[in-house]
């Protein structure tokens, strides 16, 4: 299993391949994974990987930006890389494919160490924005005639976060079209992904599965008593913001006087982005806004109890109709309304509404219409005593995507 990132890193990536690293032994495969050590500003959550066997993964060096980052110690280094999404960007679209594309020869040179010294029946490498590493596992697999598993969580030459150069858009293009042809199975994680995809290549019809994000029961701890007297209303988001990805639908609706006590809390490492719409948000008697750093899974899990809705955000636009986020999925076993700000159209919107999961605002007007609708809720007590599709819930473990994937590894092997 390739991976840039890998546990412990507590980042959406890094859990997906863990989780199947330590649900995959129940169906009688052994994986063995690949990674980059010695990841700077990446919070660590080991409590969330308990039961995973650390023996078998492989940590190589890379060189690329981030890993030239460790030499810098200096605080305001640290908070220039976090705060400066743009420049970022810019330095991404220096190299080709990606910027990640250091770590080739190092994954290239260990993943052949592996395959001569471990009976490795398949090849499986999950990506998403970091496609370098890819073509790492297409050279590995057609060297050692070994079938290959793509996982894409993200697409690749379109995705709808990157902006490439014209020459970065093409070389990306090739290796796609290349690299999807020779894989065995090609997994996303949404349906509008695998809905793009087979119509952007006719033969990828039969080869495209979906395996969705999920979460994972033993990480979550249920109250056993719920305490719904109190009269503030909270609202909370756990993640990231990035690009055009922000709450300003949101906090423009409440720019207006709100007769109802609310306290909007958002938990991450936000970007200045975000800071510049927080500090341009008017005073409001009865609205309170409390940022809180990132936490671990463990440490999480209170301020989620006690949420009254779990917020997601989207950009509203047709290319981001086929994304859903991890953090959905994170939100489920807490059985808390969710309130996402997307297209009426996306996977999100329909996830939602299919599971009866909570409510969907694309503009400031139905966010509005929506804002008194919850005030009303809670007010009658209502809110509380929200219907939970506990079976539609129960299909989004962890512990059953890995299953689809072993069922998925023994058809292709």
């Amino acid at each position: 299993m390739i991976s840039y990132f890998a546990p412990p890193y507590n980042i959406p990536s890094a859990v997906r391949i863990g989780k199947f690293a330590k649900y995959l032994p129940q169906h009688n495969w052994q994986p063995f994974i690949l990674t980059v050590k010695g990841l700077p500003y990446y919070q660590t959550d080991p409590q969330q990987f308990k039961g995973l066997n650390y023996h078998n993964f492989f940590k190589t060096r890379s060189f690329d930006p981030l890993h030239f980052l460790n030499f810098f110690q200096d605080q305001r280094v640290k908070k220039f890389h976090r705060s400066n999404e743009g420049f970022a960007n810019k330095i991404k679209a220096w190299f080709p494919i990606d910027e990640k594309i250091g770590w080739m020869p190092f994954c290239y040179q260990t993943g052949k160490k592996i395959l001569k010294t471990q009976a490795i029946d398949a090849i499986f490498c999950t990506s998403g924005g970091i496609h370098s590493h890819v073509i790492t596992s297409y050279l590995l697999a057609k060297k050692y005639h070994k079938p290959l598993i793509l996982d894409i969580r993200d697409l690749w030459a379109d995705h709808p976060f990157l902006t490439f150069t014209k020459i970065n858009l093409l070389m990306n293009e090739y290796w796609e079209k290349k690299i999807f042809k020779f894989a065995r199975k090609i997994i996303v994680v949404t349906p509008g992904q695998k809905k793009f995809l087979s119509e952007k290549y006719k033969f990828l019809q039969n080869k495209i599965e979906l395996i969705t994000n999920g979460f994972d029961p033993e990480d979550t701890r249920p109250e056993t008593k719920k305490n719904y007297d109190r009269k503030e209303l909270i609202f909370t988001f756990a993640g990231s913001f990035y690009k055009n990805l922000s709450p300003q639908i949101l906090l423009k609706t409440l720019e207006k006087n709100i007769d109802y006590p609310l306290k909007l809390r958002f938990i991450g490492n936000f970007r200045n982005h975000f800071w510049k719409l927080i500090k341009a948000f008017p005073e409001q008697k009865n609205v309170q806004i409390e940022v809180i750093s990132r936490q671990t899974k463990n440490s999480l899990h209170h301020y989620l109890q006690e949420s009254d809705i779990l917020l997601i955000f989207l950009p509203i636009g047709k290319k981001y109709d086929g994304i859903l986020t991890t953090k959905l999925f994170d939100y489920l076993p807490y059985y808390k309304p969710l309130l996402a700000f997307c297209s009426l159209n996306s996977d999100l919107a329909t996830f939602i509404k299919k599971g009866k999961l909570g409510f969907v605002a694309s503009d400031k007007q139905q966010s509005n219409q929506i804002l008194h609708q919850i005030i009303k809720m809670h007010r009658l007590g209502k809110l509380s005593k929200w219907y939970h599709n506990e079976e539609f819930i129960s299909q989004f473990t962890r512990q059953k995507a890995s299953e689809k994937l072993a069922a998925m590894l023994e058809k292709n092997i």
